[in-house]
């Protein structure tokens, strides 16, 4: 049971820093990538946004963690040891934190669609997906009139130059 503390996401944002670190190790193999998506999904859902009180979302230390969980999934999403289902896996994270309201902005989940963009082990049928999530993300940037069209615009552009 997690334990809601200043202390706690501290210690919790330090751990997304470091699985991202190591997933993006030249020395990581798809192993450790895959254990870190592990780690991620365990510490992801102990703070996740329903779990933070009111004056730690004052205090801003939701943000903080809320940044560096976004970061360690990006990181896994450009890994270049994350093979293809571990990229499915990721980018189902990204949906669904997108959906239930996990990413503040659209413009964190694009940052996440963008590293995979990148990523030369996303299958085409990832890349599809992407795609199809990066639109629906671009769409609520246009509605919102959101500072995270740009970024939308140019994450689906990478996405497009991908697909044949």
């Amino acid at each position: 049971e997690a334990t809601d503390t200043p202390a706690s996401r501290i210690c919790r944002a330090n751990a997304f820093a470091v699985l991202g670190a190591v997933a993006l190790s030249p020395a990581a193999g798809l192993a450790h990538v895959q254990r870190c998506f592990r780690l991620w999904a365990v510490l992801q859902e102990a703070g996740s946004p329903a779990s933070v009180s009111p004056q730690l979302r004052f205090a801003g230390l939701a943000w903080q963690l809320d940044r560096a969980m976004n970061s360690a999934l990006a990181s896994m999403a450009a890994s270049p040891a994350a093979d293809a289902a571990l990229l499915q896996r990721v980018l189902l994270a990204t949906d669904r934190l997108s959906r239930e309201g996990d990413f503040d902005r659209p413009a964190e989940a694009l940052h996440v669609l963008g590293a995979m963009a990148q990523n030369a082990n996303a299958s085409l049928g990832v890349l599809r997906r992407v795609v199809g999530l990066a639109e629906r993300l671009a769409a609520t940037c246009e509605e919102e009139g959101s500072e995270c069209a740009p970024v939308a615009q140019r994450t689906l552009g990478a996405l497009i130059r991908r697909l044949p």
